[in-house]
């Protein structure tokens, strides 16, 4: 269905009117997506920002004190308002999908020929193209400090343009992933309680090399409240 709505927008990015039949098969597909990519994604990002915060109690303290203060202007509700002015949060979030994003690749279909000419090597229509989201996300070339959860990085003054297309854990463009918003369920979390990570939980987790598209981490991700 968003599929539809976005090739058929026009080239000055305006809508046109999408007629499409809704059959048992498509209204299924939908909720479908709607599970498997809004569940576990969301969950996954959250976790793992989470258990960077509860190895990093300083980082954390800041951010409960970003949230207290800017909950605080809005009578202790937690609206859209309130959640654009967590500038730090925020960075803190984007730093553990930095680290580890949801999803360990991205696929893309070419939708034109292009020629890449630092390096002469030309992609055909139609030519499927696989991102490899993990490795670049860890790439020194990129990122320094790669294992140092920094949320700094990510601020208006510290990001650079050589990462712009490097870091895309969800995506870019018109079919960019609208996963951002679970950002909305940390300060849930973080205004009430603080986390610590529990007994047996690692400080560096590992990839599951088994996962596919949707990545999953060896052992749990277990904290205390």
């Amino acid at each position: 269905m968003i599929g539809e709505s976005i090739e058929k927008t026009k080239a000055d990015s305006t809508p046109e009117k999408v007629s499409l039949e809704l059959d048992n098969l498509l209204i299924t597909a939908q909720v479908f997506i709607f599970f498997a990519a809004g569940f576990e994604t969301s969950s996954l990002a959250t976790s793992f920002t989470l258990h960077q915060l509860a190895f990093h109690p300083q980082i954390q303290k800041k951010v409960q004190k970003e949230i207290d203060n800017v909950l605080s202007k809005y009578d202790g509700k937690l609206c859209y308002d309130a959640i654009k002015e967590m500038k730090y949060l925020d960075c803190a979030f984007r730093e553990g999908m930095r680290m580890f994003p949801s999803l360990g690749f991205l696929v893309r279909e070419c939708a034109w020929k292009y020629t890449f000419p630092e390096i002469n090597l030309r992609i055909d229509e139609g030519v499927i193209v696989i991102i490899p989201l993990q490795a670049m996300h860890n790439d020194p070339q990129y990122f320094e400090n790669l294992n140092h959860f920094s949320p700094e990085r990510f601020l208006p003054e510290n990001v650079n343009s050589k990462t712009k297309y490097v870091y895309l854990p969800l995506g870019d463009g018109p079919r960019a992933c609208i996963g951002e918003q679970s950002l909305a369920g940390l300060p849930v979390i973080l205004s009430p309680y603080s986390v610590e990570p529990a007994p047996d939980t690692l400080r560096y987790p590992v990839v599951n090399p088994t996962s596919n598209i949707v990545q999953s981490i060896k052992d749990e991700l277990l904290l205390l409240l």
